[in-house]
């Protein structure tokens, strides 16, 4: 994961039936970082945060195909929605 120093890291994960989009934003200096729409494939996702404290969960909105993984990342990682 190279990264210029202070830039904030950007992931974008293709996740479940419809390849909804997932980011994942990660600051490198703080170690924390967002995840936003865990559609689906939650242990893909939680790959993605080894090593991040996961501060906050943001959803686009709530359609089905955009929450999938919710319960499990919002379990795994005890981030707020």
């Amino acid at each position: 994961m190279g990264n210029a120093k202070g830039r904030v890291e950007l992931v974008k994960l293709a996740v479940g039936p419809y390849d909804t989009n997932c980011y994942i934003l990660i600051c490198p200096t703080s170690g924390e970082g967002i995840i936003v729409d865990p559609a689906a494939e939650g242990e893909r996702i939680l790959r993605q945060v080894e090593g991040t404290t996961v501060k906050y969960i943001l959803l686009t909105h709530a359609h089905p195909d955009h929450v999938g993984a919710l319960a499990e990342v919002r379990e795994t990682t005890g981030a707020p929605l």
